[in-house]
């Protein structure tokens, strides 16, 4: 008779285990929004959207919006131009 699989997580573990690999994204996604146009920018443009992506898939796998999917997918421009467009029509 075989035991319990020790490596099966229960609801509330998976939970916590995808809201922690979100804000390890959100992290990462942080420090490399940082990053200016220097040496670290080819680095920069090529982990942002494998970041997004981890984040995204944690946050529809845990069953709630942590970022949302404009802020995992969508560069960061894109809210700051909303922003602004929002001042000049507000």
């Amino acid at each position: 008779m075989a035991g319990k699989d020790s490596t099966a997580l229960n609801n509330e573990q998976l939970k916590t285990a995808l809201e922690t690999i979100a804000q390890l994204a959100i992290a990462i996604d942080n420090l490399y929004a940082r990053l200016g146009d220097d040496d670290n920018g080819a680095l920069r443009d090529t982990v942002r959207p494998l970041v997004s992506q981890m984040g995204l898939i944690a946050d529809r796998c845990s069953g709630f919006s942590i970022c949302g999917f404009d802020s995992w997918m969508l560069p960061p421009s894109f809210k700051h131009d909303a922003l602004i467009e929002g001042e000049h029509h507000g």
